[in-house]
């Protein structure tokens, strides 16, 4: 009986980590992208060959024991968009002294030196992309390749402590931002995805 009622409790936490709306700013452990550092949207109209800017931001870093991060030393994730439609300019990371071990989309970055949390956000790089079509074209987020924890993304606190990342839009399979189109969010998370990390 303290076995279930330790399972459940546990997995009632984990369930306040994960992101229960999209785009849900007060979801915990979220990375997306906007077109600014305050997140004030996820569609941007951008003209044929022109280079917008976007920027990756973490917002509400918790820990497992529901407590702030206050600072975090890295973070993996993996951009997958339509390479026939957008081409990958440059990414800039926020930290000048980053080590980004990552390949093929995938980013393994450290930053050298914990960046802090401010206003529970942290933006970790800009990206700019050559837009090569009028067509809708969507960013999605996905786990690295390798990944330190199976099937999410991942942060580093201050203290090097893994934490899951999820992606704004509250699934892998839902776009997190959108070029000429609309990123919808979803209102739906997947226990067995919580589960498995715990197992």
């Amino acid at each position: 009986m303290k076995k279930l009622l330790f399972a459940v409790t546990a997995l009632a936490a984990l369930s306040l980590l994960a992101p229960s709306t999209g785009f849900a700013q007060g979801a915990h452990n979220q990375l997306g992208v906007y077109t600014d550092d305050a997140m004030t949207a996820t569609n941007l109209n951008a003209a044929l060959y022109s280079q917008p800017v976007v920027y990756f931001v973490v917002s509400n870093p918790y820990s497992a024991a529901m407590a702030p991060i206050p600072s975090i030393t890295g973070v993996e994730f993996k951009i997958v968009f339509d390479e026939s439609l957008l081409t990958q300019m440059s990414l800039e990371w926020t930290s000048d002294s980053v080590i980004d071990i990552g390949t093929a989309g995938s980013h393994i970055a450290g930053f050298g030196s914990p960046l802090p949390v401010v206003d529970s956000t942290l933006t970790v790089c800009a990206v700019t992309f050559l837009i090569m079509s009028g067509d809708p074209n969507y960013i999605h987020l996905a786990p690295a390749d390798p990944a330190s924890i199976a099937d999410v993304m991942v942060l580093l606190d201050g203290d090097e402590v893994l934490s899951p990342l999820w992606p704004s839009s509250g699934n892998f399979a839902d776009p997190v931002f959108a070029f000429n189109g609309t990123a919808v969010a979803t209102t739906s998370v997947e226990l067995d995805h919580i589960k498995a990390l715990y197992r």
